[in-house]
């Protein structure tokens, strides 16, 4: 083989980790800016798709995963780990199958091993398209503003003459939290936008 002919091969090879390492970037920009899945689904799709992908596997084959291992490797226990599976396996961003195994255990009594197998889909390389069955709703139901639907919305504590519409008094309550977690004192203006 030339000089030529190894440099050609060199450049497919790096042309081909560079496209590989774009692919990654942008699944995980994708990842990371769904709203819709919770951090631990999130870390949990992570992990399990390059668990799944260092096996070589396509697009629904399913490989045994060890989930207390894929716990450790997001930082969350098992228990989590298999939610957080399950969840992405109902939304269709992970395939899952699960194989209960019965053997014979000490003094005659059955023991009993379930097996996680999990896979690729069409959707696991498309995370920003992954949607629950139904949304999340962590600390019940929020208001929404009737102007733009956003839920950063301040309560407001007001005295209002019933008679002109005057506002005299309007004080922030202290439980309440802007955008960014700060409280912002802001004063009521007449229009009620």
């Amino acid at each position: 083989m030339g000089i030529y002919d190894d440099l050609v091969e060199r450049l497919e090879r790096a042309e081909a980790r560079i496209s590989s390492l774009e692919e990654n970037e942008h699944f995980l920009h994708d990842l990371i800016s769904n709203p819709h899945l919770s951090p631990s689904q999130k870390l949990a799709m992570l992990v399990a798709r390059d668990a799944i992908q260092k096996t070589g596997q396509s697009i629904e084959q399913l490989v045994e995963v060890d989930i207390a291992a894929l716990g450790k490797s997001m930082g969350a226990s098992r228990f989590t780990a298999g939610r957080a599976v399950t969840e992405l396996a109902k939304m269709g961003g992970l395939a899952r199958e699960a194989r209960t195994e019965v053997s014979e255990g000490r003094n005659g009594k059955k023991k009993y091993r379930t097996r996680i197998l999990l896979g690729l889909t069409i959707w696991t390389g498309k995370p920003a398209s992954i949607r629950p069955t139904e949304p999340r709703n962590h600390g019940g139901k929020r208001e929404q503003c009737e102007k733009c639907g956003g839920e950063n919305l301040e309560v407001y504590e007001a005295y209002i003459c019933q008679d002109c519409g005057h506002i005299h008094h309007a004080e922030l309550k202290k439980e309440t939290k802007g955008r960014h977690g700060r409280i912002r004192r802001e004063e009521l203006d007449n229009g009620h936008d």
